[in-house]
């Protein structure tokens, strides 16, 4: 707190010889009369005392969460309380020597309050100037910490569905999401990605449909994917969130449906008559049937039939079909004679070899199931009686 004195009031006196010297607040006046004696008198006055301040207030703000309120408590030992005035005064980083208190322009009414309106991002001063009639003045300062708050990351999948906590279908078309960081000061955030397999970098890039949040990738390989989101606000304080994505072993395509229904022990036609055997659906995490839009899918379905007491494996007069993206069997009519009896069956694979779950099943069993799930099924036989008129 500074304090700067007023000048003294003005003493008239006749003398013939005057000599004075100021000391402790009066002035002491020697002078030589006429009588030709001398002698002192001591005349005294009050000079006038600086004001008293004691500022008080916000030392820490919430940004952007209401304005800093500074008080000023004063006196002055001469003069009343009304005839004080008060000049607020603010600066970025630290406050100013007592030399300098009063440049800076005046940012507040004359009041012993103050509400500071500015949204300084950094630390900051405020002071305040109080002057009396006779222009001596005192002046307080006070220092603020501006606190921010925290930038918050949150990292979501936004697609596929996993199949179990944070496990996904090889293959899938994989986009995370950085959409739900939130900084409370709603300034502009930044976004930076790290995704790794095996310690080793994985190629991603901007989703089209949020291309400033989101990136995709597709998960051609199985084992767990780190996954590191940075998010930085304007100001340079940052968020990060890891997740650790774990893509599965490749699942067998499994024939969900077809036409006709097949499991059925026979079917009954007439030799005259089109007969047609087709797959409708298969599951698969990535080659699913019919394929996923915007999707290339590597499916296949070989097909073939043989007549009663061939071998399926190597039937005579009939091999097996190339492998092709038809799902679809056809039989002109009277390609078969009354009385025949034929198997058809189809055989769905996928882009990785399949072999091993093919030999699970003997080449004469009707209906090719998984042991892990009796509803996946590799192929799917029909056994078909041509009876000439229908089933008697």
């Amino acid at each position: 707190m500074l304090s700067r004195n007023g000048t003294a009031r003005r003493v008239a006196g006749d003398c013939v010889t005057v000599g004075f010297v100021a000391k402790f607040g009066c002035l002491a006046f020697t002078f030589l009369v006429a009588s030709g004696s001398w002698g002192c008198l001591l005349y005294t006055d009050p000079i006038n005392h600086a004001p008293e301040v004691k500022l008080t207030g916000d030392t820490q703000v919430n940004w952007g969460k209401g304005r800093a309120r500074y008080h000023a408590e004063a006196r002055d030992p001469d003069q009343s309380a009304a005839s004080l005035t008060y000049e607020w005064r603010r600066q970025l980083g630290g406050c100013p020597t007592p030399d300098a208190a009063t440049v800076a322009p005046i940012v507040g009414p004359s009041a012993p309050d103050f509400d500071d309106d500015d949204t300084f991002t950094e630390p900051f001063c405020v002071w305040v100037v109080v002057r009396d009639r006779d222009k001596a003045f005192a002046f307080d300062k006070l220092s603020t910490q501006v606190v921010h708050q925290q930038t918050t990351a949150a990292l979501d999948v936004i697609k596929p569905k996993a199949t179990s906590d944070d496990h996904y279908p090889l293959f899938s078309a994989v986009r995370l999401s950085g959409a739900g960081s939130n900084d409370p000061e709603k300034g502009k955030l930044m976004f930076g990605w790290v995704l790794t397999r095996d310690g080793g970098p994985v190629t991603h890039a901007a989703c089209s449909e949020a291309p400033d949040t989101d990136i995709c990738f597709t998960a051609d390989q199985p084992g767990d994917y780190k996954v590191t989101l940075t998010v930085k606000d304007a100001r340079g304080g940052e968020s990060k969130e890891m997740r650790t994505l774990v893509i599965e072993p490749d699942a067998p395509p499994c024939i969900r449906s077809t036409k006709p229904e097949f499991g059925l022990a026979r079917i009954v036609r007439n030799p005259d008559d089109e007969l047609t055997f087709q797959v409708f659906s298969v599951e698969d995490d990535g080659d699913p049937f019919p394929a996923r839009d915007g999707q290339t899918s590597t499916y296949a379905f070989t097909a073939t039939w043989w007549m009663e007491g061939e071998n399926p494996s190597n039937p005579s007069g009939r091999r097996p079909a190339d492998q092709a993206q038809n799902a679809l069997v056809r039989f002109e009519p009277q390609h078969f004679r009354n009385g025949d009896t034929a198997y058809v069956r189809i055989q769905v694979t996928d882009r990785v070899n399949r072999d091993r779950d093919f030999m699970s099943c003997a080449p004469d069993k009707r209906d090719c199931a998984l042991g892990k799930d009796p509803t996946c099924f590799q192929w799917v036989t029909w056994k078909v009686d041509f009876l000439l008129g229908g089933p008697p």
